[in-house]
């Protein structure tokens, strides 16, 4: 199914990205990179930017397969300010041709609470391992809150993510977000945070004519 967002042996880059941004935020060493704040991936066919005070990690991401990993510029580049709240955002997006999710918003919400759509949410496709919090659809987009207990998360990440499905210029995207056990974000701003990134995908897309949703 399209909709995963589990992208196989990049797994290993998303678990050493979120350590390194964890660490940072709890006060290590910065990552001290370019202040990057958008990125083109896919060859240009789409162009991924956070929210405000979000910035590329380019070390961690990966354009060319679509991957793209954000934290606050703050720590990611040094310099700039520190989003409040702040999160990890990680951004998946598919190949061409993926869109699936404009006009089948509810059959995806449905999809996400049964066992194959846990399956999917699960770093290790275990549907019995993922608790469902809450989901939800609009216009374009379905989104979900989830807990995953497949395996141990990294020190200093607040347990559960919040997920977001949506289609830019043909393809499905998928946006990714984990908060901060240090400063963990309450449902609502993480929902709040979710949203923002996903308009931030939107806007910095806006002038694609395939762009939907």
């Amino acid at each position: 199914m399209a909709c995963s967002n589990r992208i196989g042996g990049r797994g290993a880059v998303i678990w050493a990205a979120l350590t390194a941004l964890v660490l940072a935020l709890a006060g290590c060493d910065g990552l001290h990179g370019p202040q990057v704040t958008q990125v083109a991936v896919m060859d240009g066919a789409l162009t991924v930017a956070g929210p405000r005070g979000f910035c590329v990690d380019t070390a961690a991401s990966r354009p060319a397969m679509g991957f793209v990993v954000l934290g606050g510029c703050a720590v990611v580049a040094g310099d700039g300010p520190m989003p409040d709240p702040a999160g990890l955002i990680t951004v998946q997006v598919g190949g061409a041709g993926s869109a699936a999710v404009t006009g089948n918003e509810a059959a995806l919400d449905r999809l996400l609470t049964s066992p194959q759509g846990t399956a999917l949410l699960s770093a290790g496709g275990q549907p019995g391992s993922v608790r469902v919090h809450s989901h939800a659809h609009t216009a374009g987009l379905v989104r979900v809150r989830f807990t995953d207990g497949t395996a141990a998360d990294p020190q200093g990440v607040q347990p559960g993510e919040w997920r977001a499905f949506l289609d830019l210029g043909g393809r499905m995207v998928t946006v990714s977000l984990r908060g901060l056990a240090r400063a963990p974000l309450s449902a609502g701003e993480g929902q709040r945070l979710l949203l923002g990134a996903v308009a931030a995908l939107r806007a910095a897309n806006a002038g694609n004519p395939a762009s939907t949703g």
